[in-house]
Parts: structure tokens; sequence; C-alpha cells
């Protein structure tokens, strides 16, 4: 079975590269323990400094100051047949993140 890798990636100075990696410990947490025994799917989260660093075949996870999508807090989307999230910064965006994981 394919493994997803999901990779978070903070686009937004108001993260420092220490939050990302212990939100993407938890996401990654949540994933082993809630998603994948019920949903048969293993993932992995694995945090990312800048875009360009995520390999390919990730499903990027980006966190921005503004996700151009005014009143959503997260969107998930498909561009070319390749799945990604963008969360916009505030002070819950790690539930947003959970959110947009599952």
């Amino acid at each position: 079975m394919l493994v997803t890798q999901l990779a978070p990636v903070a686009e937004t100075t108001q993260i420092t590269p220490s939050r990302l990696n212990r939100v993407a410990a938890a996401l990654q947490k949540q994933a082993i323990r809630d998603f994948s025994p019920l949903w048969q799917i293993p993932v992995t989260v694995d945090a990312f400094d800048k875009l360009d660093d995520v390999p390919v075949g990730y499903w990027p996870m980006i966190v921005r100051d503004d996700i151009g999508q005014p009143g959503a807090a997260g969107v998930h989307m498909d561009s070319n047949g390749q799945p990604f999230s963008l969360i916009e910064y505030s002070d819950s965006w790690s539930l947003t993140a959970s959110h947009e994981m599952l």
C-alpha cells in the first residue's frame, strides 16, 4: 500500500521552524493513532523549510498569512493531480492543519 506523505511548510514569519516541527510531530501522532487504523492508509508528516525542498510525491500543507480565500481558515485543492492544502496563519493554525490533514 502506498504511503500518503504530507509536507507542512511555513510561508510566514509567524511560525518558527521549531514550532512547525512540533506541529508536524503532533499531526504524525494523530495520523497514526486516529486516521490510519480507521482508513487503512499509512501517513507520514514531515516538515520542510521551503516549498522548493518538498520532494515530488509529497502533498504540501502550506501555511501563509493570507490564503486568498475570504472567510476560510484553510482549503484543500488539487493542481495537476497533486493534492495540496493552504492554511491561513492564526492562533489556531495547527487546528486548521489537523482538519486539512484529515
